[in-house]
């Protein structure tokens, strides 16, 4: 569409990490999931394992 690439959030947080812009994940999906955001169990293993945090 348009040529645009879409990212959802947890990409864009991945993405973040790739790039230096944060040193961790994990305290972002805690703190986005104690907002309210959802994100199913084996979503966030998932996450944390392409970030390199293991998941806990």
């Amino acid at each position: 569409m348009l040529g645009l690439t879409f990212t959802g959030t947890l990409g864009v947080l991945l993405r973040a990490k790739q790039r230096g812009l944060l040193e961790r994940v994990r305290p972002c999906l805690d703190q986005l999931q104690a907002l309210g955001f959802r994100i199913a169990p084996a979503l966030r293993g998932s996450v944390l394992g392409l970030a390199g945090e293991a998941a806990s």
